[in-house]
């Protein structure tokens, strides 16, 4: 029988910066991605850290903003160390990021991620997270309201949208 993981998640403290900007390179096969996610680590409104024996693993960096008289939050990067992938960690992470939301009052968390970054998509659907087509929500929202959104949710033409409604 495999040995059950002791993950901790936790805020993320300065002096991480060094253990979660390793994870962030070994984690990301774009190195632009990996600058971001770097940067992310002091610029995002909140940083989580997962820790296994004592050991920064992995890390959700999440913004919020406010839409349409609602909080909105936005997963910014998630990223797991790839020897510890498919271990829990991820999905760990992104419900203490929902968690952490849902203390906040938000009623709605976006992500995206590239098209073709299939493990990322199919971890986002594994864990409830609907694919929304910008088509659809320009159908939904004013062309002001579209931008704004988009805006917010950093996208480009090459992403994919997932939302998921906080309950």
């Amino acid at each position: 029988m495999a040995k059950s993981l002791k993950i901790k998640v936790r805020s993320y403290r300065e002096e991480d910066r060094e253990e979660a900007s390793k994870v962030a390179y070994k984690a990301f096969n774009n190195i632009l991605d990996a600058k971001w996610a770097t940067w992310g680590l002091s610029g995002c409104e909140k940083v989580l850290v997962a820790e296994v024996d004592e050991k920064v693993v992995g890390v959700v960096e999440l913004e919020s903003f406010w839409f349409k008289d609602k909080l909105h939050g936005y997963i910014y990067y998630i990223f797991v160390d790839p020897i510890w992938q498919r271990q829990g960690i991820g999905s760990t992470l992104l419900r203490e990021a929902e968690f952490y939301f849902k203390g906040r009052e938000a009623k709605y968390l976006w992500a995206t991620t590239g098209k073709s970054n299939f493990k990322v998509r199919k971890f986002f659907e594994k864990n409830n997270y609907k694919n929304v087509e910008p088509k659809e929500l320009r159908k939904r929202y004013s062309r002001r309201e579209f931008k704004y959104l988009l805006w917010h949710l950093y996208y480009w033409s090459e992403d994919v949208i997932y939302l998921k409604k906080l309950e």
